[in-house]
């Protein structure tokens, strides 16, 4: 934060990924996250075979295992991630582009 690396940060809890990500993305721009790089944890897994809960739901309900969402410029990434990876995982999950919706997802979850 002190470097002016990030332009926001999301804390990932009830509501999901795009439930809590699209309260820091401005107007006229769109997250878009590509749900084939997750990485879920196997009790994410359990919760959905367990419970027959449908891939949706586990993303409005759960974080799937994604804690935080660190929004920076793509010429700022890999001093984040380098940064982050530290004390903790840190990967890309997708980009901002230009867009109405402020969360768009994509692809399909490896469960």
């Amino acid at each position: 934060v002190e470097r002016k690396l990030l332009h926001a940060m999301a804390h990932i809890t009830g509501g999901g990924i795009a439930g809590n990500l699209c309260r820091v993305i401005p107007d006229g721009l769109t997250a878009r996250i590509d749900l084939s790089r997750l990485r879920i944890p196997a009790i994410f897994r359990y919760i959905r075979e367990q419970g027959g809960i449908r891939e949706d739901e586990m993303l409005r309900t759960f974080n799937c295992g994604v804690g935080l969402v660190l929004v920076t410029g793509r010429e700022h990434a890999e001093a984040v991630k380098r940064l982050v990876s530290r004390q903790c995982d840190c990967y890309e999950i997708g980009e901002i582009v230009s867009g109405q919706e402020r969360v768009r997802m994509e692809g399909r979850m490896s469960w």
